[in-house]
């Protein structure tokens, strides 16, 4: 989660600007936004971090999903998946699958839009704020509030 939380942040970064011309990058990106905003918006054991954290990023994913002209309400571990998996492909210098059920524009425009997604600013900031709320959360102790504390 952490490594997961500071990628996120640095791919991000400057409105995701290094991300143009990176189809394989912005790919594996959006993917890793997609898994940490499901992971940190459904997992108990992150609750102790703010709940605008969580909101912030389902904002960011909605915005990377427009961009990329993504269905808008595709189960999340099926946009990651897709995500990594077309990541891998242009890795490999293959030819990426886009299911039309995820990418409804087709193969050609869906791989135009992963090179030039255009500006992230809202996946920017919640990737930069999950990053600093995990950290400060480890620094303070506070994972699980309450717990080996007596009400006495």
């Amino acid at each position: 989660l952490r490594a997961a939380a500071r990628m996120a942040a640095a791919d991000f970064a400057d409105q995701g600007s290094r991300l143009q011309g990176r189809p394989a990058e912005t790919a594996r990106a959006v993917g890793r936004l997609e898994w940490l905003t499901a992971t940190l918006s459904t997992d108990p054991r992150y609750s102790a971090l703010p709940e605008g954290v969580a909101m912030s990023l389902r904002a960011g994913a909605a915005e990377a999903r427009a961009n990329l002209g993504m269905v808008a309400d595709t189960p999340p571990a099926q946009a990651t998946a897709v995500l990594t998996e077309i990541a891998r492909a242009l890795d490999a210098g293959a030819t990426p699958n886009f299911p039309a059920s995820v990418f409804p524009a087709g193969p050609e425009r869906s791989m135009q839009r992963l090179r030039a997604p255009g500006p992230f600013p809202q996946a920017g900031i919640a990737t930069g704020q999950a990053s600093e709320a995990i950290a400060a959360t480890d620094r303070q102790g506070g994972w699980n509030p309450g717990v080996g504390q007596s009400p006495f």
